[in-house]
């Protein structure tokens, strides 16, 4: 979305590149122009582009006139040059495939445009490309040399550039630099692990700074004269922030506890990667746990406090925890979580902090402040520790699903702008695939509650469930519920394998937010995220037909095949719904090597939940539980008191 400090700048691109302001918004799409969208794509999909450049000429400023701008402008081999780029992106800038076009337009900016149409484009549209960073910077040396200084030292300090994009920015801007900035830049490469570049960076920096760098390289890479190169540092180096927290993972990487512990010692007490030191010590608090030694987890957890808003939340979760559940201390958890409850926002950390101070007051005796801190958690109906808190109460872990005021059928229509028109006329002709673009695009720019509750009812109302449910999130985290939106009820396969529908919905729900053409960084894929391998093995013991093509193409067999797949969990581990979901999500190689699930109580239950070594999997767990609370009332089931903590001990 173009946010209002750049309309000017806009402007004035508009004016120098194209001598026009944008054109209004076209009119509602008529019958006319459905059956231009129709044959506009028919030609789309059989690369007949003389036709799509003709319906682009006749159909000019009309809504599907701009559709064949951008479907020419978006397929990888157009030859558009930077006028019409420039021209579509400052008439369209919200459009999908924008980013996209920018990143051309800048390699082909031609060298002789004016310097300031070259400034006012890039400070409407930031550079995207070392090749835009080169032509802003020379324009702004032109126009503004003071400001040309400024921002080349800051670029230089951020920018990701080859090594002949790095000899090129020197070579132009060279005499704008000076050794700090040098060092700067270095130390931000070190500080992003980007190795390959720093080595590059090693030749433009001297004396004490060179040195740094290359021992932090071998401390990173964990080469065999790393620890022979931290002792030949002089003592004046070895309290650099870089060498204290290259030294702190070295020896966590490998295995030195108490040697990180002592490293962790040493950490400044403000930092400007404050996020990464956290990590640090949460990795090792962790490790301690599984260890045992509860109480050195504690104090490392707490010796420091974190600046920000994520990182504090889990350390005062962290420390609750151990306090109460391990180091009984319940007064000191109280206090964590009380502080956890009141730092945060979010429906699913507002109800663990206060779920979890009902368990400390509990635990010290205070039956009532427990009794009052349960009641808040429960007021957050759809989380995983909001309905523990119910069965808590003895009330139903759902009693009703929260209900917001529907949105008008005008006020749906008419949100959204072009891209809302643009989906709904590409989905009216059958181009869903493109439609979803222009949705999720929409998903995007949404900035408030009641955008993303509008794009949930319109998308849940076209059948694009990703978009719905991504959209019903954002406006359930600031307030607005759209369950039917939220937790969306899909064509089911009739065989379950003997699960819930209501755990086979919850758990693709997390999986992939009905996302049926998702395909995940291990590449599962489906609604289920099944890899073919394991997909192949499910259909050939199901004795049903299979292709990988069908994972994402028949989201019926998905679910089908995840069903299986998930029983087959349910059976390896004697019917454990918690130590399932987990290898569903881990891999059941990891969960066999976990501690056994114990089953005498809730509580412990959730202390096994929370003791697994994956934050991934945490969560994972927890919220596919949740979500099966929500889809047996979805599917019709009666409130129960008592759901989650049976599902725990199943």
């Amino acid at each position: 979305m173009v946010r209002a400090g750049k309309r000017t700048a806009l402007a004035a691109v508009a004016v120098l590149l194209l001598g026009t302001a944008a054109p209004a918004l076209a009119q509602p799409a008529t019958p006319a122009e459905i059956k231009a969208a129709q044959a506009l794509f028919f030609a789309v999909d059989r690369n007949g582009w003389d036709v799509v450049r003709t319906v682009e000429s006749q159909m000019a400023n009309t809504l599907v006139g701009r559709l064949a701008t951008w479907a020419d402008l978006s397929r990888a081999d157009s030859t558009a040059g930077f006028e019409k780029l420039a021209a579509f992106v400052v008439r369209n800038p919200d459009w999908p495939n924008v980013q996209a076009m920018r990143r051309r337009a800048e390699r082909a900016m031609p060298d002789g445009l004016p310097a300031d149409a070259v400034v006012a484009w890039f400070d409407a549209f930031a550079p995207l490309t070392a090749e835009g960073a080169l032509h802003f910077g020379a324009a702004l040396q032109v126009n503004d040399p003071i400001r040309a200084r400024i921002w080349v030292r800051d670029t230089w300090r951020n920018l990701s550039l080859t090594g002949a994009q790095e000899t090129e920015f020197l070579t132009r801007f060279g005499s704008l630099l000076g050794p700090d900035d040098h060092w700067a830049r270095l130390d931000t490469l070190l500080w992003a692990e980007r190795a390959e570049e720093a080595r590059r960076m090693l030749p433009r920096v001297s004396g004490d700074r060179r040195q740094l760098a290359d021992v932090r390289l071998k401390l990173m890479a964990r080469t065999p004269d790393a620890s022979a190169a931290v002792r030949a540092l002089p003592a004046k180096l070895l309290q650099d922030e870089g060498i204290l927290y290259e030294r702190t993972r070295w020896r966590r990487r490998n295995d030195d506890e108490a040697g990180a512990i002592e490293m962790l010692a040493q950490q400044p007490k403000t930092s400007a990667h404050a996020r990464d030191w956290w990590l640090e010590r949460h990795i090792i608090a962790r490790r301690l746990f599984d260890e045992q030694s509860y109480s050195k987890a504690y104090q490392l957890v707490t010796a420091r406090e974190q600046s920000d808003p994520v990182d504090r939340a889990d350390k005062d979760f962290l420390a609750g925890w151990l306090a109460l559940r391990f180091l009984n201390r319940p007064s000191d958890a109280v206090e964590h979580f009380e502080k956890l409850y009141g730092d945060v926002s979010m429906p699913i950390s507002l109800a663990r902090g206060a779920y979890w101070a009902g368990r400390a007051h509990e635990a010290a005796g205070n039956k009532q402040k427990a009794a009052d801190w349960y009641r808040l958690a429960a007021k957050q109906t759809l989380t995983f520790y909001g309905q523990l808190a119910a069965d808590k109460l003895d009330q139903p872990s759902i009693a009703t699903l929260p209900v917001s005021a529907t949105p008008s059928a005008q006020a749906v229509a008419a949100y959204g702008g072009d891209l809302a028109r643009a989906a709904r006329l590409l989905d009216a002709i059958g181009q869903r695939d493109r439609a979803d673009l222009f949705l999720r695009k929409l998903m995007v720019d949404a900035d408030t509650a009641e955008k993303n509750r509008l794009l949930a009812t319109l998308a849940s109302s076209m059948k694009y469930p990703f978009v719905a449910v991504r959209a019903a999130k954002a406006a359930a985290r600031d307030g607005l519920t759209v369950v039917d939106a939220a937790y969306p009820l899909v064509a089911m396969p009739d065989d379950l394998s003997g699960l819930p529908p209501a755990l086979v919905l919850g758990l693709a729900r997390q999986e992939s937010e009905f996302n049926a053409t998702a395909v995940s960084s291990a590449g599962a894929i489906g609604l289920m995220q099944l890899r073919p391998g394991t997909a192949r093995d499910v259909a050939q013991s199901l004795g049903i037909d299979h292709t990988t093509g069908m994972l994402s193409g028949d989201p019926v067999h998905n679910l089908r095949l995840g069903s299986r797949y998930l029983a087959d969990l349910v059976k390896r581990y004697d019917g454990n719904w918690p130590r399932a979901i987990a290898a569903y999500n881990a891999g059941f190689g990891r969960v066999d090597t976990w501690a056994p699930t114990p089953s005498k109580s809730p509580e412990q239950v959730v202390d096994w939940i929370e003791s697994i070594p994956l934050p991934e999997t945490r969560s994972y767990v927890q919220r596919v539980l949740e979500n099966t609370q929500v889809y047996r009332l979805r599917l019709g089931e009666a409130p129960k008191a008592g759901a989650l903590e049976a599902d725990l001990l199943r």
